[in-house]
């Protein structure tokens, strides 16, 4: 918070804040696997295991739901266990694209949101990572870069959004709420506008509209 804040203040850019942090928390994250990985794991070990026995005898009438709880619980272990330093980068980048959303509405700089655009290296991190899941013995280190790059994607997607539809979705807030909604629900749409964000990182599709005018 205190990097964001001053990276905030002294530059009077939204992005360069948020990729502060960003890149800050990569750092946080991996010195959390090195020194703490290990009791990570061994406590959500013991809450999942506390939470099947609770399950395990609450459902005993119903073998079925008790079976399919289970199986989530075992798909939730294996990801975390392997993917969690990719889900923690991930989240708190998602949680600093918000807040300063909501600190452009109330400061007296405003983020021109429309406008934002990602710096062009990403793409390469994105190559590296996609070449790391072709090789066995590094493919959980690349599904984790992708998995921190993900959330960087969908902010350029949704930048792109607001540029050619923003004032319409601005007339309709209920047409806006219903967007989101839909971004936050639908696995698809999720990636549809993440897969817009690398586009336009690599070809800036604003170019079309300026082309048009």
């Amino acid at each position: 918070s205190f990097l964001y804040f001053k990276v905030l203040y002294e530059k009077f850019d939204y992005l360069s804040a948020i990729l502060s942090a960003y890149f800050l928390n990569i750092g946080y994250s991996l010195l959390r696997y090195f020194f703490f990985g290990k009791s990570y794991i061994e406590t959500f070990d013991q809450v999942l295991k506390q939470n099947k026995e609770i399950f395990t005898a609450s459902l005993q009438n119903n073998q079925e739901q008790l079976s399919i709880l289970l199986d989530v619980l075992d798909k939730v272990k294996v990801i975390y266990t392997k993917y969690y330093v990719g889900i923690w980068v991930a989240t708190i980048v998602i949680a600093v694209y918000l807040g300063s959303l909501i600190i452009s509405k109330k400061a007296s700089f405003t983020w021109v949101h429309k406008t934002l655009r990602l710096p062009f290296f990403l793409v390469y991190l994105l190559i590296a990572s996609l070449g790391l899941l072709l090789i066995p013995a590094y493919n959980v280190i690349g599904i984790n870069i992708l998995i921190m790059l993900v959330p960087l994607f969908l902010i350029q997607g949704s930048s792109i959004l607001d540029f050619f539809w923003g004032n319409y979705f601005k007339r309709s807030k209920f047409l806006m709420i219903l967007l989101i909604i839909a971004i936050v629900l639908n696995y698809f749409i999720l990636l549809l506008v993440a897969l817009i964000g690398l586009i336009d990182i690599w070809f800036n599709i604003r170019k079309l509209k300026t082309m048009e005018e």
